[in-house]
C-alpha cells in the first residue's frame, strides 16, 4: 500500500493525496495509516474507519 500507487491509479500527484490524507487525518483527529520506509499500513483507528465507510457506501449504493 503506497500513496504512489493511488496517486498512479487516480492520475494525481504523490503529494496532492499525501495531503489529502493528513488533512482528513487532522479532521478526525486519528491516524489512518502507519507510514513505514516501504510504504505504508493501516493503523487500527484507519482499519475501522475503512470498515465504517465501506458499509456507509454499501448503505448508499442499496
Amino acid at each position: 500500500m503506497s500513496f504512489r500507487a493511488a496517486a498512479d491509479e487516480l492520475g494525481v500527484t504523490q503529494g496532492a493525496i499525501a495531503q489529502q490524507v493528513r488533512a482528513l487525518e487532522e479532521h478526525l483527529g486519528v491516524t489512518l495509516f502507519q507510514r513505514l520506509p516501504r510504504g505504508l499500513a493501516l493503523t487500527p483507528e484507519g482499519a475501522n474507519y475503512l470498515v465504517n465507510m465501506t458499509h456507509a457506501f454499501d448503505i448508499l449504493t442499496e
